[in-house]
């Protein structure tokens, strides 16, 4: 049983920690997209933080149901 709760608590945190890191990597893309300029850059950022997003908002999802 404690071993159980332990191994809960660590997948929590691991999500934590890839939330945390996603949040780091989406404020790099912002910073990026806000200073290139050739059209093919801006489009890669663009899809780039899309698809931060995406990952951020599905572990946002995983992180309130492991708190259930």
């Amino acid at each position: 049983m404690r071993q159980k709760h332990f191994q809960k608590r660590a997948a929590y945190q691991q999500v934590v920690k890839e939330l945390k890191q996603a949040k780091d990597e989406m404020e790099r893309m912002y910073n990026y997209f806000s200073i290139v300029t050739e059209p093919e850059l801006i489009d890669a950022s663009i899809y780039q933080i899309n698809a931060i997003q995406k990952k951020y908002d599905y572990l946002v999802i995983k992180a309130r149901q492991m708190e259930r």
